[in-house]
């Protein structure tokens, strides 16, 4: 498998691991630079940055992926106007040791993998998960009061998956699939003529879709409500489901229950289509009809 390996310190050192793929390109934040870009595909060599931030650039068409594993911190994630994926990653530290987390970019055959790691954690935890990993394959081991706040520009048509231990995502005017998990945090995302997939453990689900669904839509939280908007006239299949809430829909759908409690609610929406799944164990699921 051809891939490039690197390893960014919260303080601002960069190593790469040698590879025959294609590098993208890793820089200081220029707001924060204190010292010189590297970049591939040569090799990635060192750079300083007065407060750890960084810019990771690398052009990106599907079928190849991008995805990105946080610890603790938000995301925020819009379309890219160009075939070039962004990623911007911000270090906050309250106390703690600077460089007891790090990130990690992965490009391999299939796409890229940007992680945030604990020190503890060999480099090779940067890699794809699945769907269990809500936080990557984080496994603790610091006390450090740090977090990386990252901002992600999604090329169209990539697919993009977010998962993150500690913090709010916000991933919006997207054209691609987008898949978020998080266990503590709200989210908020849309995206248009893709399948979309959302869930938490703990936290709102906002999904305001600008067009009607066409493809399957997921929605989930174990402790908050679900709320989805979509436009007027559309046609989908819609499964509701709360185990302590209401389900509320601006469209005529039957439930199973009419107050707080175990709720269901399952059928068509205009003429049926598409699958749209929404559920919560703790929260009430709102259906709203937008413009």
């Amino acid at each position: 498998m051809n891939r490039w390996l690197w390893t960014v310190t919260v303080a601002g050192a960069v190593s790469a691991a040698s590879g025959c793929a294609s590098a993208g390109t890793m820089q200081a934040d220029p707001a924060h630079a204190g010292g010189e870009a590297a970049s591939g595909p040569a090799s990635v060599t060192s750079l300083t940055s007065s407060n750890g931030d960084f810019l990771y650039t690398k052009v990106l068409t599907a079928p190849k992926a991008l995805e990105l594993h946080g610890i603790n911190g938000n995301v925020h994630a819009v379309g890219a106007a160009s075939t070039t994926a962004e990623v911007r990653a911000a270090k906050r530290i309250t106390h703690g040791d600077p460089a007891s987390q790090r990130v990690v970019v992965h490009e391999y055959d299939g796409g890229v993998v940007v992680c945030a790691l604990v020190a503890s954690q060999p480099d090779d935890d940067c890699r794809p998960g699945d769907d269990a990993l809500y936080g990557g394959r984080h496994k603790g081991g610091n006390n450090d009061d740090l977090s990386f706040d990252f901002d992600v520009r999604v090329p169209s048509g990539v697919p993009f998956t977010v998962r993150t231990m500690n913090g709010n995502i916000d991933a919006k005017e997207l054209q691609s699939e987008l898949r978020v998990l998080t266990m503590n945090g709200e989210v908020a995302v849309q995206t248009t003529g893709h399948p979309l997939l959302a869930k938490t453990m703990n936290g709102r689900i906002f999904a305001p879709l600008t067009a009607a669904p066409t493809v399957p839509v997921q929605l989930e939280s174990k402790n908050g409500p679900v709320e989805l908007h979509v436009p007027a006239g559309s046609d989908f299949d819609l499964v509701a489901s709360t185990m302590h809430g209401e389900i509320v829909s601006d469209f005529p759908i039957s439930t199973s229950s009419s107050g707080p409690g175990p709720a269901q609610a399952q059928g068509k929406v205009g003429r049926g289509g598409t699958r749209v799944a929404l559920k919560t164990m703790n929260g009430d699921i709102v259906v709203k009809r937008g413009p």
